[in-house]
């Protein structure tokens, strides 16, 4: 069975602001998706779905804030814990227990490889501080 795609007026300005021609818009309002094409996902599925809802960092975390999810450390403790543990065990490892610990994102094997565990834990904390200050 098939229904007819909706997209919200929230979709349409967002593909507007892409500049998506209105032709592209309206066709997609008419799109009619099939059922079986649709695959429903179970908790445990989900886990392996990356992505996320705040997209950046609205607020940077204040050095004195702590993180009551990852151990209610500040952003400059959480660095010294995962650059201790970059330089004991390696950025993998690190990673590794990073993902386990705190939460599971490719941000963490991102910004340890690419701009060290200091940024990695700032980037992290104020992603958290984002979601209940931003």
């Amino acid at each position: 069975m098939a229904h007819k795609m909706n997209i919200t007026q929230e979709t349409e300005d967002a593909l507007r602001k892409a500049n998506v021609p209105e032709e592209g818009i309206a066709k997609l309002r008419e799109t009619e998706v099939d059922d079986v094409d649709v695959e429903k996902l179970d908790l445990d599925s989900l886990d392996g779905i990356a992505g996320g809802g705040i997209y950046g960092i609205k607020v940077w975390a204040p050095d004195d804030w702590r993180c009551s999810p990852y151990d209610n450390m500040t952003w400059i403790e959480g660095a010294t814990f995962i650059k201790g543990m970059c330089d004991s065990f390696g950025e993998d490892v690190a990673i590794d227990i990073c993902n386990k610990r705190y939460c599971k994102s490719v941000d963490w094997a991102d910004y340890i490889h690419g701009y060290g565990p200091e940024y990695a834990a700032y980037y992290m904390w104020s992603m958290a501080y984002s979601v209940w200050h931003g």
